[in-house]
């Protein structure tokens, strides 16, 4: 398993790969890989996501699209993969790294 977080100038990156093989009791095994990658900006208010699944070699899963919140308060997430589908974002979503920087200073203050 990896684990990575970067930061750039406008944002932060974070980045998760796994690969595991799997045996059963008849000695078959099955190779899965799957990761993704997220772009959130610095202000908390884009995120670009992607991830995906190899079964024995073969991508089973891929799916890739934004989240953004408008000026308005309002927010959507838009896919283009698997298929172009685009939903609300609840008010109060919270984005991955907006939320630990949120739970760092909570903790930090002394709040529980």
């Amino acid at each position: 398993m990896k684990l990575e977080l970067r930061e750039d100038c406008e944002g932060w990156t974070l980045e998760q790969l796994s690969d595991t093989t799997i045996y059963d009791n008849a000695g078959e095994s099955e190779h899965i890989r799957w990761g993704y990658t997220i772009w959130e900006s610095n202000d908390g208010k884009t995120l670009r996501f992607s991830s995906f699944r190899k079964v024995d070699g073969e991508l089973v899963e891929n799916i890739r699209g934004t989240a953004k919140w408008k000026p308005d308060g309002t927010g959507e997430i838009t896919y283009v993969q698997p298929t172009a589908l685009t939903l609300p974002l609840e008010k109060g979503t919270l984005f991955p790294i907006q939320y630990q920087q949120t739970l760092l200073k909570a903790a930090a203050s002394g709040e529980r």
